[in-house]
């Protein structure tokens, strides 16, 4: 599964829909492996909380999805403000602790995921969401197949 953050402005979404997966004149971020689950898993380990099963699935309603092909993909959601906010200030000292707490879920373990390997990607997706944040950008989600 591929997956890839695009920053833009919701007029922008048009764009985006023909261009996903692809080249684009948006900021992009390559996000291999991610999915709501893991960045609903994230929200919750920014926030110091436990992600417990419950919560992670009623917060990942608050991804709003824009295109879903049930089959084939691709999946297109809009990543929810706060989970971009938070994205946007953690520190770079608490990346080897989020990546600790992120490798250890069992979502990040099914796929092989190790806390060394997150932390570089961690840092990037801050600085992407930081920028998305000071340009008034929405961050959307594409995963595909």
């Amino acid at each position: 599964m591929w997956s890839q953050l695009i920053a833009a402005s919701g007029n922008d979404l048009p764009a985006i829909l023909d261009a996903r997966g692809g080249n684009t004149d948006f900021p992009t971020l390559d996000a291999n492996g991610v999915d709501t689950v893991k960045l609903a898993t994230l929200r919750f380990i920014l926030l110091g909380e436990q992600p417990d099963d419950e919560p992670v699935i009623q917060y990942m309603e608050a991804f709003r999805e824009i295109v879903a092909d049930p089959d084939n993909g691709p999946w297109v959601y809009q990543v929810p403000e706060d989970l971009i906010r938070l994205l946007a200030t953690f520190s770079i000292n608490d990346v080897p602790r989020i990546s600790e707490a992120w490798a250890a879920t069992d979502e990040a373990r099914m796929d092989g995921w190790v806390a060394s390997d997150l932390e570089a990607p961690l840092a990037e997706v801050s600085v992407f969401a930081a920028n998305a944040v000071m340009r008034g950008d929405a961050i959307f989600l594409i995963i595909g197949l």
